[in-house]
């Protein structure tokens, strides 16, 4: 997933479960436009899944 994905999807995705992302996609100027405060990949905001 990119970050626009990573936003709208992340409900879908129970806790434990693996989320397959493009780490290259999330670049600052991606991440400002799904509205992203911090970087979600290292903010901690992902502990809960693989």
């Amino acid at each position: 997933m990119n970050p626009a994905g990573l936003k709208t999807n992340l409900h879908a995705v129970k806790p434990g479960h693996t989320i397959i992302v493009d780490t290259d996609a999330f670049t600052k100027k991606n991440l400002e436009k799904a509205q992203y405060e911090s970087n979600p990949l290292e903010d901690g905001s992902l502990d809960n899944y693989s």
